[in-house]
């Protein structure tokens, strides 16, 4: 008997999981975890990615192998949104020597990729 409660409770835990948030699993609506927040002003988006990009250098996060350094702190005042499309920004910091890097961030604020060239796939 106890074998098959445990065994139950485990099921019900492993479906919950599946059914968790961010997906439609078939029944006529999804769990978007967006779906509460409104889309961020251009202004917004520059100011919380001039906050990103510090955090990013704090954590050393690397971007295409190398780890974002020191120097790009200096910059994060120099925020451009380069691209914008169907929920997405792109933005950019340039360095004096015209060094770029690129933030791809949701139309929400949530980061997506950063990279050196600023090409993103699959973006429309």
């Amino acid at each position: 008997m106890i074998k098959i409660l445990s065994m139950s409770v485990m099921l019900v835990l492993s479906v919950t999981a599946y059914a968790g948030g961010g997906h439609d699993h078939g029944h006529g609506h999804s769990h978007d975890s967006t779906a509460n927040y409104s889309a961020l002003s251009d202004s917004e988006v520059l100011a919380l990615s001039s906050e990103v990009l510090p955090q990013l250098i704090d954590e050393g996060y690397e971007v295409e192998g190398k780890v974002l350094d020191e120097s790009w702190r200096s910059v994060a005042d120099t925020a451009q949104i380069s691209d914008k499309g169907n929920g997405y920004f792109v933005v950019n910091f340039t360095k004096s020597d015209q060094e770029k890097v690129y933030l791809l961030m949701s139309e929400t604020g949530d980061l997506y990729s950063v990279n050196y060239s600023g090409n993103f796939a699959g973006l429309q």
